[in-house]
């Protein structure tokens, strides 16, 4: 079987995109499934390929346009000419999946038959459903065969806004690269880390807020680049916590896996993220979690038997969450054999067997938890 894993979203970053798409792949790889990754990045100037782990990579430059949408025409042109050869496509979309691609987008995936393409979005519905991303996912949702959603409650919401899509939304269980976090080598670091990440925003800017309120032996690590990377330094140094505060820039996977082995408290107070998985990967590693009160992460965190988490109001002030920061850190991390976390092998099984079932490879059979919902074969 040919799979073909399509991420406008450069693997080699700290997104949870990137890394999921990775373990996935090698994850397929291992089941003896042919695997291509094509994705683009921003670091190169022209189409390359590259191989590891037996997962062969195809990059593609993106070129960015307008209001910094990013796109590669060279990638849909490659996904293209390849749907006549893949078994199954799937299009995993990120924060901005499309942007002014729209027209590369419905262009490439035309070639690509209803029952072999399948899409599973990394960032929030509704965020997805704005313009002038809109046109092009509802074109995708209406012609995929499966639409796989990385929780239950982004799998509620996309059943609400597609009620005619409802039987080919599946739910993909929550997973971690176990083995990959557990061979990290935690990093030299004063102090004891307090780690964020993801978009950097106002809430980062609440994170750096509360070192002005938690015991100086805590030291803030910011993952992450963009324009408010500035911003977001001057605000430290207003606060006159700067020499508590390290910006590291965007890191690769292997190095967000040693972040976390390193931090004593992962701080995640986005409310609009489709996945728990940030989550699971910071009490994986031993890290203990103040993570904002949202579904996904009440999700994650049941996963998790609560262990090891705070969860806070999404707009708590500064001093609240320096709160919940000081108290998870005097708790003694569990251990990650009493979190019954899923492996990321198991996230490759439950796709490997949805694969199958849509190209007939074996008998069609539930592929991923639905909410107790069964999958529906489509067309």
């Amino acid at each position: 079987m040919k799979v073909a894993l399509v991420a406008p979203s450069s693997p080699r970053c700290s997104s949870s995109l990137g890394r999921r798409v990775h373990d996935l792949a090698r994850g397929l790889v291992r089941h003896g499934t042919d695997v291509e990754v094509v994705t683009q990045d921003p670091e190169v100037r022209s189409p390359r390929t590259s191989e590891r782990d037996g997962v062969v990579t195809r990059y593609f430059p993106a070129t960015t346009r307008g209001l910094g949408f990013a796109t590669s025409p060279g990638l849909w042109e490659h996904v293209r000419q390849g749907a006549e050869t893949w078994d199954i496509t799937h299009l995993h979309a990120g924060r901005a999946p499309f942007t002014v691609a729209t027209r590369g987008v419905a262009f490439a995936t035309r070639r690509v038959t209803s029952r072999g393409l399948i899409f599973t979005p990394h960032a929030p519905i509704q965020r997805l459903l704005r313009w002038p991303y809109a046109p092009v996912v509802r074109a995708v949702i209406d012609r995929a065969a499966r639409i796989v959603a990385l929780s239950g409650s982004e799998a509620d919401l996309i059943r609400d806004l597609f009620p005619h899509a409802a039987d080919r939304v599946l739910t993909l269980p929550l997973s971690v690269d176990a083995k990959a976090i557990e061979a990290a080598e935690p990093l030299d670091h004063a102090g004891e880390v307090v780690l964020a990440g993801g978009v950097l925003d106002r809430r980062t800017e609440r994170v750096v807020a509360s070192m002005a309120c938690v015991d100086p032996r805590f030291r803030l690590v910011v993952v992450g680049e963009g324009s408010a990377a500035r911003r977001l330094r001057r605000y430290a140094e207003d606060l006159h916590v700067s020499d508590r505060v390290d910006f590291v820039g965007r890191v690769t996977p292997s190095q967000q896996y040693r972040w976390l082995r390193t931090a004593r408290v992962v701080v995640t107070l986005t409310d609009g993220e489709p996945s728990g998985s940030e989550l699971l990967e910071a009490l994986t590693a031993g890290s203990a979690v103040v993570a904002a009160d949202v579904p996904v992460h009440r999700e994650a965190a049941a996963v998790a038997g609560h262990l090891g988490v705070s969860l806070v109001e999404p707009e708590c002030s500064p001093l609240e969450l320096a709160d919940a920061i000081e108290a998870v850190a005097d708790d003694e991390p569990p251990p990650f054999t009493r979190l019954g976390i899923p492996s990321g092998e198991a996230a490759a099984d439950t796709m490997l067997r949805l694969y199958r079932s849509l190209t007939g490879a074996e008998a069609s059979e539930p592929a991923a938890s639905a909410n107790g919902r069964p999958p529906v074969a489509h067309g």
